[in-house]
């Protein structure tokens, strides 16, 4: 299945977990490679993935810049690095909790 070594919806990134992915020495090597932030990697990597997507940020700068992650990819060594990433935590709504 796709996008199950990380399993983060993006919308997680208040959780610590996925604080420590906006800092892992090796997401940031990767960022600096492709010329990107982090957040980007992480948000084309889900891309990828075919995971749905929906980045979040009331910083007009951020928002620009979560929308520019379509013109460009992760090679497939890239992506093999960031599924390697598991850190066996899943985060994702509970649709038991939906009315």
């Amino acid at each position: 299945m796709h996008g199950e070594a990380l399993n983060y919806s993006m919308d997680c990134c208040n959780h610590i977990s996925c604080k420590q992915l906006l800092h892992n020495s090796t997401v940031e090597e990767m960022a600096r490679k492709y010329g990107r932030s982090v957040a980007q990697i992480l948000l084309r990597w889900a891309v990828q993935q075919e995971m749905g997507v929906i980045p979040k940020s009331s910083n007009p700068s951020h928002v620009k810049e979560n929308a520019a992650i379509f013109d460009f990819e992760l090679d497939e060594a890239d992506l093999g690095v960031l599924n390697s990433l598991d850190s066996g935590r899943h985060f994702c709504w509970d649709p038991s909790d939906v009315a």
